[in-house]
């Protein structure tokens, strides 16, 4: 779309992105009512959400990630691996999002800025991956700190 110079590159970004909102979001319901609640105890249910829960933690997008978050921690008990596996990719998540906030607006004010963008996106595959190589390009640390986010004080 830009390449055509009918429109200029932030818009036509922003068209783009509308575009694909408006695309219908797969449907995670079967799988996540599956592996949820009595269901779980089913022979072999719980080894099955367990595959399901991994193959979406590396989806492509957040969406689906933290869908296979959620069944991560339903699957897992809190005391294993898997479990702490998934909060701290929640941890994550919540961090490099908020980190972003006000310099992803910023950050796509400027011809300059939009074009880095496009080129980030055109080098990684993953909506993760983008947004982590947007905080390193902004010199923000992608790694939260082992205290955030930190403890409410009484």
């Amino acid at each position: 779309i830009a390449a055509s110079g009918q429109l200029r590159l932030p818009i036509a970004i922003t068209l783009v992105m509308g575009q694909l909102a408006a695309l219908a979001i797969p449907a995670y319901q079967d799988s996540v009512n599956a592996c949820k609640g009595e269901g779980l105890d089913r022979p072999g249910r719980r080894e099955f959400c367990r595959a399901v829960a991994a193959s979406f933690r590396n989806g492509d997008t957040f969406m689906t990630e933290m869908i296979g978050v959620a069944m991560a921690k339903r699957v897992w008990p809190a005391d294993s691996a898997e479990y702490r596996d998934a909060l701290e990719a929640r941890r994550r998540y919540d961090y490099r999002t908020q980190a972003w906030g006000t310099a992803g607006v910023m950050a796509m004010l400027s011809p300059r800025k939009t074009e880095e963008y496009v080129q980030v996106l055109a080098d990684h595959r993953r909506e993760q991956e983008v947004l982590k190589a947007q905080l390193i390009l902004h010199h923000i640390d992608p790694t939260p700190p082992a205290d955030w986010p930190a403890k409410a004080q009484p």
